[in-house]
C-alpha cells in the first residue's frame, strides 16, 4: 500500500507543477499583452521574462492565489520522507504527524473556502459572466480549466491517500476474486436450494419461494433500520462519536494497560474526534441542547478537558487578536483603531471565513510596502463574507489610505 502512496504522491507533485505552469500562462493571457493569443507564446514570455510575470500576478489577486496553492502543495509534498515512514511503520508508530498532515495540508489548498484553488477559480469565472471589462480571453479560460482539471485529479488522490481502502476497494485481484466467488456460489446456491427444497427445484424458481424471500428481506430491512437509526442519531447528537475517546482516556488514566497505549487506538480516538466536529459543523438542524467536545485529551496520560458548545468562537478569537497583534503600531493610531473595530466585528460573527480574510489582510499589511490591489481584494472578500464591516465609521477612509499605492 505505501509504494502506491508513494506513486500517487509523486503524481500529485507532478501535477502541482503543470498547475504552476498553466496559472502562469493564464495571468500572462488575460494581461493582453500585445503578441501573446495562445498557451504556447504565454509559456515562453513566461520563461523569458519572469519579473514581468510576477508584477502580473500582484495584479490579479485570485491568479496570485492559486500560484501560491500550487507553491504550497509542491512544498508541503517536499517535507514526505518515505524512508522515515517505513521506519514508523516498522516501530508501529503513528505516520500521521509525518505523512497524512501533509496530505491533508495539500487537500486545504484546493479546498479552502476563502482562498483556496477552487473558490479562486470560481470567483474568476464569476467575474467573467458578471463584468464586462473582467472578461478574459477564451485562451486564458481554457488554461483554468487545465488548472481545475489538475487541482480536482489532486484532490481525489489527496482523498485516496487519506483513505487506504480505496487501494483495496480498486485492487484488480480483489475484484476477479469477488467475481470467481459469485460464479463459484452460483451452483453451491443451486445444490443448497435443490436440497432444501426437492430435487425439482431451479434457479428460476429462487424468486417464487415466499419463506426464502422473507427472510432475507426481514434480515436485509432489519439491517437498514440499524443503519438508519445510527445514522439519525449521529446528526442529532454528533458527540456522542467522542464517547469511545473519553472512555478510552479514562481507562488509560485509571488502568494500567499497556494496550491502550497502542498507536492504533490512538488514530481510531483522533479519526472519531474528527468525524463528530465534521458532524457538528454541517449539522443541519442542531439540537436545542448543549453539545459537548473536548478540547484536550492526553493520549499519554488520558488527562480530559471537556467543554461546552463549539469552538468557533475560541478559533476566531485567536486569529484575530494574534493577527492584530503583529500589525499594530506599524501604521499608525487611525488605522490601528480601525483594524480593532473590524476584528471586534470579526469575533462577534464567529465565522472562521471572515477570520481568515482578517488575518490575511493583517499579513499583507506587514509586508513592506503592502500591495493596495491584494489589499482591496482582500477587503472586498470580507465584506462579501461579512457585510457588517463596512459599516464601521471611517471604514472608507481606512480602506483608501491602505489600498492606495
Amino acid at each position: 500500500m505505501r509504494r502506491k502512496q508513494q506513486e500517487d504522491v509523486s503524481r500529485i507533485y507532478s501535477l502541482a507543477v503543470a498547475g504552476v505552469g498553466e496559472i502562469t500562462a493564464a495571468v500572462v493571457l488575460a494581461s493582453r499583452l500585445p503578441g501573446i493569443e495562445t498557451l504556447e507564446q504565454a509559456s515562453s514570455f513566461a520563461r523569458r521574462d519572469p519579473g514581468t510575470t510576477g508584477k502580473l500576478f500582484g495584479k490579479e489577486l485570485y491568479f496570485q492565489w492559486i500560484e501560491e496553492s500550487f507553491l504550497n502543495i509542491q512544498n508541503a509534498l517536499s517535507q514526505i520522507n518515505f524512508e522515515r515512514i517505513a521506519a514508523y511503520d516498522g516501530s508501529k508508530q503513528d505516520t500521521k504527524p509525518i505523512f497524512e498532515k501533509h496530505i491533508s495540508e495539500t487537500a486545504q489548498q484546493i479546498t479552502d473556502s476563502t482562498t483556496g484553488i477552487f473558490y479562486s477559480l470560481r470567483t474568476i469565472f464569476e467575474n467573467d459572466s458578471s463584468y464586462a471589462h473582467k472578461q478574459l480571453p477564451a485562451s486564458a479560460l481554457e488554461a483554468l480549466n487545465e488548472a481545475n482539471r489538475r487541482a480536482k485529479e489532486i484532490l481525489g488522490l489527496c482523498n485516496r491517500v487519506l483513505h487506504p481502502y480505496r487501494y483495496v476497494l480498486t485492487d484488480r485481484r480483489l475484484i476477479v476474486a469477488f467475481v470467481v466467488a459469485f460464479l463459484c456460489a452460483i451452483p453451491l446456491w443451486y445444490l443448497f436450494r435443490t436440497s432444501a427444497f426437492g430435487p425439482t427445484g431451479s434457479l428460476a424458481d429462487i424468486p417464487n419461494n415466499a419463506n426464502l424471500g422473507t427472510s432475507w428481506t426481514g434480515y436485509l430491512a432489519n439491517g437498514l433500520a440499524i443503519a438508519k437509526s445510527l445514522w439519525q442519531l449521529y446528526l442529532a447528537v454528533p458527540s456522542i462519536l467522542l464517547v469511545p475517546a473519553v472512555l478510552l482516556g479514562i481507562a488509560r488514566k485509571y488502568f494500567q494497560v499497556t494496550a491502550l497505549n497502542s498507536a492504533y487506538l490512538k488514530r481510531y480516538e483522533a479519526t472519531l474526534r474528527d468525524a463528530a466536529l465534521e458532524f457538528q459543523r454541517y449539522l443541519p438542524n442542531p439540537p436545542s441542547f448543549p453539545l459537548f467536545t473536548i478540547k484536550e485529551l492526553n493520549m499519554s496520560t488520558g488527562d480530559i478537558n471537556i467543554i461546552k458548545g463549539d469552538n468557533n468562537t475560541q478559533i476566531v478569537k485567536s486569529m484575530v487578536e494574534g493577527s492584530f497583534n503583529q500589525v499594530k503600531g506599524k501604521h499608525g493610531g487611525d488605522i490601528d483603531r480601525f483594524l480593532e473595530e473590524v476584528g471586534k466585528k470579526v469575533i462577534e460573527s464567529k465565522n472562521p471565513q471572515a477570520a481568515k480574510l482578517y488575518e490575511k489582510f493583517n499579513s499583507e499589511l506587514i509586508e513592506t510596502p503592502p500591495t493596495g490591489s491584494i489589499l482591496k481584494g482582500i477587503w472586498d472578500g470580507l465584506l462579501k463574507v461579512l457585510p457588517a464591516v463596512g459599516e464601521i465609521v471611517g471604514a472608507a477612509e481606512a480602506i483608501l489610505k491602505l489600498t492606495s499605492d
